[in-house]
């Protein structure tokens, strides 16, 4: 795997960076605070979901390997059970080293492998028996550290080490015309020599509205949030409740520089969904030292206009979120309790 960031989990003597800008920021005030409350729990016992998607009355279920040789597998909603599975651990053609971002467009699952740099595609809709028709592998020549895929097979792309724009957009199958959108212009002077650290610093999540028109990118170690009209090319860029910059360490090497955490580094989002009306955010907002660094208590839900609909405070081990299409129903991996939790969702 090529390498993209290259990062140290220490606190170090040398220079904090901590840059600041000043774009809007959103309270939460009573009005859109509100407590989650799960009306069903699936126990999923020793699988650990990377990602999942509700289905009609099926979660389909896509994880990283945990010692068996599938990796995508297609629960029951109402009795818990395995009533299908999927994509296969390996290095061969059609199969999957990692699961680093995935989507469901109709039928179809697309898994992002960072590890084996491509993304396999998965026609949930054939026949297992016809599985030269189920799958389909696109490797990708340049890696990032996070893609979405639309249902033209368009990619949008972001956190190359190298990149200069917030996202890169392609087709699997012309990887050679590559269109950008936006750029890093608020780069520090003292970064200028070395910007893949600071790019580090901005790197995020992406998550595509279902019609491609927009796209929305939101920080792990910023709580900015960027909603990039992906027509006109413009972005809206908010904050999050605590509106705070990333702050890290760079580490001169003989060779060259790498990004490390400091005690004032903190986790911003740690993953989330996008349906045509709404963005999910998982929310941390605490330092990175912290040991539940990967677990959150907040859901923050956007329009794509910027404005906050509503903060759910959710269980304290909440790893990953989803909604139905209709965003009547939110589903929640707990993983301090190894379930998904469903609870209805008021947003309107």
């Amino acid at each position: 795997m090529k390498n993209i960031v290259k990062t140290l989990l220490l606190c170090s003597l040398g220079i904090v960076i901590s840059c600041k800008s000043n774009p809007p920021s959103q309270t939460i005030g009573p009005n859109k605070l509100a407590k989650i409350n799960v009306r069903k729990s699936i126990p999923l016992n020793s699988l650990e979901p990377r990602f999942f998607f509700p289905k009609h009355d099926s979660l389909i279920i896509i994880s990283n390997y945990q010692g068996e040789k599938v990796l995508g597998r297609i629960i029951n909603i109402n009795t818990g059970e395995k009533i299908g599975e999927f994509m296969e651990h390996g290095r061969k053609t059609n199969q999957l080293l990692s699961v680093f971002s995935a989507g469901m467009i109709n039928n179809k699952m697309w898994v992002y492998d960072i590890t084996g740099q491509r993304i396999v595609s998965c026609d949930l809709s054939v026949s297992p028996e016809r599985k030269s028709s189920i799958y389909m592998t696109y490797p990708l020549n340049i890696s990032y550290y996070w893609v979405a895929v639309d249902k033209f097979n368009n990619v949008y792309a972001t956190g190359n080490e190298k990149q200069t724009s917030k996202i890169d957009i392609f087709n699997l199958n012309n990887q050679e015309s590559i269109s950008s959108i936006g750029n890093f212009n608020d780069m520090p002077t003292e970064y200028k020599s070395t910007p893949a650290i600071w790019r580090t610093g901005q790197q995020s999540f992406l998550y595509l509205r279902p019609d491609a028109k927009f796209a929305v990118l939101a920080g792990r170690f910023t709580d900015k949030i960027d909603i990039v009209d992906l027509t006109s090319q413009k972005s809206k860029i908010i904050r999050g409740p605590d509106n705070f910059e990333a702050e890290y360490t760079p580490i001169f090497q003989e060779i060259d520089t790498v990004f490390s955490f400091n005690n004032k580094s903190k986790h911003a989002f740690l993953g989330g969904s996008a349906t045509q009306e709404y963005i999910y955010l998982l929310y941390k907002g605490d330092y990175h030292y912290k040991e539940d660094r990967e677990v959150t208590k907040k859901v923050l839900i956007y329009n794509w206009e910027g404005n906050l609909i509503k903060c759910y405070i959710v269980p304290h081990g909440t790893a990953e979120v989803t909604s139905d299409d209709l965003n009547q129903t939110l589903y929640l991996y707990d993983r301090i309790k190894k379930n998904i939790q469903i609870a209805h969702l008021a947003l309107k």
